[in-house]
């Protein structure tokens, strides 16, 4: 048989380097020769090759790629080829198309490029920062300033060193400063500069005599430069332009970074240091100097979370480094399948006939299930013999291994986040090992493991290291846990028993069933060492400190009743409600929850019992034959061995993390916890979909017999054979005629009104009246709570609902009467009591009394003439009911009428009607059909015909506006009414307070009194408000005729007038006769008095007479008059002899006050006058009294 070794072009275990570094040039030949051009790169490389050799504006270029994807490589190529430096005797552009380029374009562009002189600074970032950390604000550009001072010979590590020594250079002193140096010193300037601080004297000595300098001038020249030195990111520029001048013209300067990307990681500032360089170069240097980097990630990764401001300065970054080369993992799997598995003739007539044998079985080999990534396998012949013997998933797989191996920190090296080994290297080193196999081998994912076992930390992986030393598992079973290393922290690859078959299959002709036997063996010795955990179907691979926490939570004590708790609830909650909906019967079954038995909540008349693999004794007919007896729903779950090992690991780890306290613990062991948290809840998940999925092919059993339900839906299968034991355990259901009943319906139910029609009972009434029959007979009461808990049982199952609106309707047709706490109850109250749990259990009912037809009809007779229209009511209960309404309607009617005596005296003939029916409306509504006597009803009908009738007539007809009106003439016209015929008068208040004024004429005799009395009251009035006119007229126009009040002004004899017209309106708008004639006296005597007050104080007064001889000028001074019209005459000084001279002002005259005649009183003792010497005492003691009133300045008004 052929070996592997032998079916390979190349020998498979020459030398190729795993990994290229940027600055060695051990192998740079071979490197190159190598080199292989995916399609992919030569697409991108012509990309830049174009911006390259026809420069616009972008001078930076970004090559990506994950570990080991060749971008390193790549990069050296570039640098080398760019430059097309002299490799071994051969340019580098030589033995770079020494294989041949396919793509003639990118040839000539790449031979346009190499054209261009230029100059490559090849150098790994991280490695030239040794001495920079990378928190300076200059990190970045401190690497560049360093690399580009080596290039040009100056010494790189210290700046200030280089920065004098490319003064010195530019003034042309350098060389003679070197020489200088070396005579003082005794040793070359490149050994004395790395001295620098010990060879300050030697320096400054060296210094002077090269540029001629006193000794003064020069002291401590590099600690001055050293003090004053000010990088920035401009001047490296200017530098750098500065040294292009002195090459060629178009000369390029190329700076090929390699890992920028790990080295900026996610520090925005030295990215925006890394664009400003790079911009700095494009406009100082218009092309002529590049910047090409590298990094594992595409730009924006390398980023992370940006600000608004980073945003803006991400995107100056991106046009500046627009030139960008992405590899991919077609590119490594092409890079390796060409450099290290391309086959011979031969191999490939071997692998031809290989492949036809097995292709139709890839998919079943090869194919990975159960979600997650869909990784490929062979898609054709020619993929077969390129990649033989891997298969192609394994490409892919494995570069998200190492992604993910190398987040999570597995990996040895300055920065552990990154392996040290590439693609490239580990196919090689898995190929060697399978190299003496024959053809028909192929190479496992696990022997990736052994490839970079090298460089992971011992940490994460001693738990392969202590399984292999301990000899605690077999060496396949060690084969499972490398694989499951590799795949730990691939989110998209999931681990279940197939997946990891897949891994380990390391023949195309295997025995899959012998195979996944070995696999599952494996996975389950692991899990009991726990070195692997099993989460679902998925298996994981522990770490150390996971292999503790999962130790702890095995640990974890947990009893039967919390077990029994987890697996009823997963059981229960596969879809089904807590209430199951019977179909025919529309109503909702609430069922008792048990499992094995085991009871678990409140228990109901109905239930269903999940009976799992531990409680089933015997075969199946044993489980029939249990159904017998019970009213359960027998549930037999299939036998599953993971599922309740995997209810158990939930609960312990869910008690796990309760319990476990979080202070103190590392973080790596808060991440495991917070992990198992996750893994729990995704435990949970595949708990409940099994649970579905056993449920869901479960069988039933009820009643003696099995349930045949058809699907796998647990919930609907479940709710199909609850239907059956519904059946079958209520047999009486059927009675409600699949009538959904609603908590509001109650209320319609207490309240609807039977009708004509309505006397035919269902047999559900039926029921009901049967068992309230039955608790009478037995001479017990029948109580609602009764009802209710007998017709919800067996056999009947009717709803609460059901049951209370059916017997709220009974008691509406008059089929039972309500009572609670001794009195009758219906409608709202009886809905009330009904709906309330407490009240149904001294609520009870009675079998209603029958009436005859004689007795409803004779009622309805006596209703229809007695309150005046025909009753609503058909059905003798509800007619009873009916007269009373309206027996206790009638008595507030009546009540209302009795309490107006005073407004109508004739309402008290209603008073016997009101005393017999308040009598009638407490009687119970049966004693209106059985002992309502028809003497008594007569009675009634005459009283209200001849009473209640005529009142009613009375107030709804003119009568009442009659005997209205005259009632208010007598109120308001009663001082009036004393000036016209008392005779009718007085009939007409006999006629109004006559209690039987409504009986023969006495509304009629109260029309004609009344109209007779307003129409003489309308005659007086009139003729008295005449006379009271006259009068005032009269006594005003004396005074307007006299001769004073034609000199008063205009404006006052109108304001006079007006008084008196006010007067006048008074006595045209009075309606009291007395008030009439009161008027005319006040006038008399207020009235006109003031008005002649005011005329004949308006009347003007005239001139005083003229003084007879002029006044004496003198220091007289005059004394006003006083109230009498008097002055004391002053005395004049200056008169000699003492004389003296009065001066009296002239008197101004007051009006006269006005008294009216009739106020003024004779002063005598007579009661009346007698004789002639009577009358002439009161006329002399009138004129004497008139006189005194005169002399006092008055006058009298007339």
């Amino acid at each position: 048989m052929t070996s592997l070794r032998e079916i390979f072009k190349r020998p498979i275990d020459r030398p190729i380097e795993g990994v290229i570094k940027a600055d060695d040039e051990v192998g740079l030949r071979l490197e190159i020769e190598e080199y292989v051009l995916t399609n992919e790169i030569e697409r991108n490389l012509g990309r830049f090759l174009n911006a390259y050799n026809d420069y616009t504006n972008a001078n930076g270029v970004w090559i990506s790629g994950f570990f080991g994807s060749g971008k390193s490589h790549l990069l050296k190529m570039l640098a080398y080829v760019l430059e097309n430096r002299d490799v071994d005797g051969t340019p580098a552009f030589d033995l770079f198309v020494k294989g041949g380029l396919g793509d003639a374009v990118l040839k000539a562009d790449l031979e346009k490029a190499i054209r261009i002189p230029s100059k490559s600074i090849l150098f790994n970032i991280d490695q030239k920062s040794d001495i920079i950390a990378k928190t300076q604000i200059d990190a970045l550009l401190s690497v560049f300033q360093k690399v580009f001072d080596e290039m040009c010979g100056y010494y790189g590590k210290q700046s200030y060193i280089a920065r004098f020594e490319r003064d010195l250079e530019g003034r042309g002193e350098l060389t003679a400063f070197k020489v200088e140096y070396e005579k003082i010193a005794g040793r070359p300037w490149e050994r004395g500069r790395e001295q620098a601080p010990l060879e300050g004297s030697n320096i400054d000595k060296a210094y002077a005599a090269a540029t001629g300098a006193s000794d003064d001038d020069v002291k401590d020249v590099l600690r001055r430069y050293r003090s004053e030195m000010r990088q920035s990111i401009e001047g490296f520029a200017a530098d750098v332009r500065a040294w292009l001048d002195t090459q060629k013209p178009g000369f390029r300067l190329n700076f090929f970074v390699d890992e920028v990307g790990q080295y900026i990681a996610d520090n925005t500032k030295l990215m925006t240091n890394l664009q400003t360089i790079a911009e700095s170069l494009a406009t100082k240097c218009r092309g002529q100097a590049w910047i090409i980097v590298t990094a594992q990630q595409e730009m924006k990764s390398v980023i992370g979370d940006m600000t608004q401001s980073q945003h803006n300065d991400f995107s100056k970054i991106q046009a500046r480094f627009a030139n960008r080369i992405p590899l991919n993992s077609q590119d490594v799997a092409e890079v390796i399948q060409r450099r290290l598995l391309e086959k011979t003739a031969d191999g490939r007539l071997a692998l031809i006939d290989l492949y036809h044998d097995n292709q139709s079985n890839f998919g079943t080999l090869l194919d990975f299930t159960d979600g997650g990534r869909r990784y490929t396998h062979f898609k054709d012949s020619d993929a077969f013999i390129a990649s033989y013997p891997f298969v192609p998933y394994e490409y892919e797989l494995f570069q998200d291994a190492i992604k993910s191996l190398s987040e999570h920190n597995a990996f040895e090296g300055r920065h552990s986040s990154v392996g040290e080994r590439s693609m490239l290297g580990v196919f090689q080193s898995v190929a060697v090992a399978n190299a003496t196999s024959e053809v028909g081998k192929l190479a496992t994912f696990d022997q990736m493991f052994d490839a970079i076992s090298a460089v992971l930390k011992g940490n994460v992986q001693s738990a392969v290291a202590s399984a292999k030393q301990d000899n605690l598992v077999d060496e396949f079973a060690l084969r499972v846990l490398k694989a499951l290393f590799l795949v730990k922290y691939v989110k998209t690859f999931r681990p279940t028993v197939h997946n990891v078959g897949i891994l380990l299959l390391d023949r195309l002709d295997a025995d899959l069933t012998n195979h996944r036997r070995k696999v599952e063996e494996a996975l389950a010795l692991l899990e009991q060492q726990i070195y692997i955990q099993r989460n679902g179907d998925a298996y994981e691979f522990l770490t150390d400190e996971e292999k503790d926490v999962e130790e702890e939570i095995k640990s974890v004590d947990i009893d039967s009743t919390e077990f029994m708790v987890a697996v009823k609830e997963v059981l229960f909650g596969v879809g089904f409600k807590n209430n199951i909906k019977h179909a025919n019967s529309g109503q909702d079954f609430q069922y008792s929850s048990k499992v094995d038995n085991q009871l678990f909540g409140r228990e109901y008349a109905v239930g269903i019992n999940m009976l799992t693999e531990y409680e089933i004794v015997g075969d199946l007919n044993a489980v029939a034959a249990r159904s017998v007896a019970c009213d359960d729903l027998l549930v037999v779950i299939p036998q599953d061995s993971r599922f309740n090992s995997d209810v158990k690991l939930y609960k312990q780890t869910l008690k796990y993390l309760q319990q476990a306290s979080d202070s103190n613990i590392k973080d790596s062991v808060k991440r495991i916890r917070e992990d198992r948290a996750r893994q729990n809840n995704d435990r949970l998940q595949d708990i409940k979909t099994r649970a579905s999925q056993l449920v869901g092919s479960a069988r039933f059993f009820a009643r003696g017999s099995e349930i045949e339900v058809k699907g796998s839906d647990a919930a609907v299968r479940v709710d199909t054979a609850f239907q059956t034991l519904v059946d079958k355990v209520y047999t009486s259901l059927s009675l409600l005629r699949s009538v959904t009943y609603t908590d509001a319906q109650i209320a319609e139910f207490a309240k609807k009104q039977p009708t004509v029609f309505d006397t035919e009972l269902t047999e559900a009434e039926r029921e009901i009246i049967a068992y309230a029959q039955t608790i009478a007979s037995e001479g017990n009461r029948t109580y609602a709570r009764g009802i209710v808990e007998h017709f919800t049982g067996k056999p009947y199952g009717w709803e609460p609902t059901a049951i209370l609106c059916l017997t709220a309707g009974l008691v509406a047709r008059r089929k039972l009467q309500a009572s609670l706490s001794g009195s009758p109850v219906e409608g709202d109250r009886l809905v009330k009591a009904l709906k309330s749990r407490e009240e149904r259990s001294t609520l009870f009912f009675d079998i209603q009394t029958e009436f005859t037809p004689a007795q409803v009809r004779d009622l309805k007779t006596f209703m229809a003439t007695f309150f005046d229209g025909q009753p609503t009511s058909n059905d003798g209960k509800a007619l009873g009911e009916e007269a009373k309404a309206k027996f206790e309607k009638l008595v507030i009617e009546l009540a209302g009428y009795i309490r107006q005596p005073a407004t109508y005296p004739f309402m008290v003939t209603l008073t016997s009607l009101g005393e017999k029916t308040t009598q009638i409306s407490k009687k119970p509504p049966d004693w209106l059909l059985t002992e309502f006597a028809d003497t008594e009803k007569d009675d009634l009908l005459a009283l209200k015909e001849e009473n209640l009738d005529r009142v009613r007539t009375f107030l709804s007809g003119s009568q009442k506006i009659i005997f209205d009106s005259a009632w208010t003439l007598m109120a308001n016209e009663s001082s009036n009414l004393l000036y016209v015929n008392q005779d009718d008068v007085k009939k007409l208040e006999e006629r109004l307070l006559d209690p039987n004024c409504l009986n023969s004429n006495g509304i009629r005799d109260i029309k004609n009194y009344s109209d007779k009395i307003r129409e003489k009251l309308f005659v007086i009035i009139a003729e008295e408000r005449k006379a009271a006119t006259d009068a005032i007229n009269q006594k005003s126009q004396s005074l307007f005729d006299d001769k004073a009040f034609a000199t008063i002004p205009e404006a006052r004899k109108t304001e006079v007038r007006a008084l008196v017209a006010k007067e006048l309106t008074i006595v045209k708008d009075e309606k009291l006769i007395a008030v009439i004639r009161n008027r005319v006296t006040h006038f008399n005597d207020e009235v006109f008095p003031r008005i002649t007050e005011t005329v004949l104080a308006s009347v003007p007064i005239e001139e005083p007479p003229a003084p007879l001889a002029p006044p004496i000028k003198s220091d007289v001074v005059a004394t006003p008059p006083d109230g009498e019209g008097k002055a004391e005459p002053p005395k004049a000084k200056g008169l000699g002899g003492g004389d003296t001279l009065v001066i009296t002002p002239p008197l101004v005259p007051r009006p006269p006050k006005m008294v009216a005649i009739s106020r003024i009183k004779p002063s005598i003792s007579k009661p009346y006058l007698s004789d002639e010497s009577d009358v002439d005492l009161y006329v002399d003691e009138l004129r004497r009294s008139l006189m005194v009133e005169i002399a006092a300045g008055k006058r009298i008004s007339l």
